[in-house]
């Protein structure tokens, strides 16, 4: 079986880090149902697709998935946390 240089990248990046694939449209339920289906994982250095998107993660797709992820959970009517207006604090 011949295999080219390529292939054997892809299958070594595949063992070497946690991907995650996420739905921006559901963002946080695709975070945790990655998160929970590869516990044995969670060590591996994360790299980050959205769904339908050609990007790259070379660091900006998993900044921006961390961002949105915060500004979600943080939404006050996601529910998670509350905001008090006299102390503005979550």
């Amino acid at each position: 079986m011949h295999m080219s240089i390529q292939n054997i990248l892809d299958l070594l990046n595949q063992n070497f880090y946690l991907e995650i694939f996420i739905n921006r449209d559901q963002l946080i339920e695709d975070a945790l149902n990655s998160l929970v289906n590869s516990t044995k994982d969670l060590k591996k250095p994360l790299r980050v697709k959205f769904k339908g998107e050609p990007g790259v993660d070379a660091g900006g797709v998993q900044k921006e998935f961390f961002q949105l992820l915060i500004r979600d959970l943080f939404d006050v009517e996601y529910g998670m946390f509350d905001y008090n207006s006299e102390s503005h604090l979550y």
